[in-house]
C-alpha cells in the first residue's frame, strides 16, 4: 500500500459496552465511532471524532523546604 501512515487506533470499550477506536493525531485525539444512524448505503459506516487531546492534570509541585535542621 502506498500511504503514509499518520497513527494508530487502539479498539476500546465504552461504558455503554460499545466498541469503538481511539488514538492521537499531533495535539488533538481521534476517535472513530460505528455510523448508528446509517439509513442507507450512501451514510457512512464509521464517524470520525477529532477532539482536543485532554491534557493531564500534574500533581502541584511541594515546596522545597529551604531550612537546614
Amino acid at each position: 500500500m502506498n500511504g503514509v501512515k499518520l497513527t494508530g487506533l487502539w479498539k476500546n470499550t465504552g461504558k455503554d459496552g460499545k466498541t469503538y477506536l481511539s488514538g492521537s493525531l499531533g495535539g488533538a485525539r481521534v476517535l472513530v465511532f460505528p455510523n448508528e444512524f446509517k439509513r442507507g448505503e450512501k451514510d457512512p459506516d464509521f464517524n470520525l471524532v477529532v477532539t482536543p487531546r485532554e491534557e493531564k492534570e500534574s500533581k502541584p509541585e511541594t515546596p522545597k523546604s529551604t531550612d537546614l535542621f
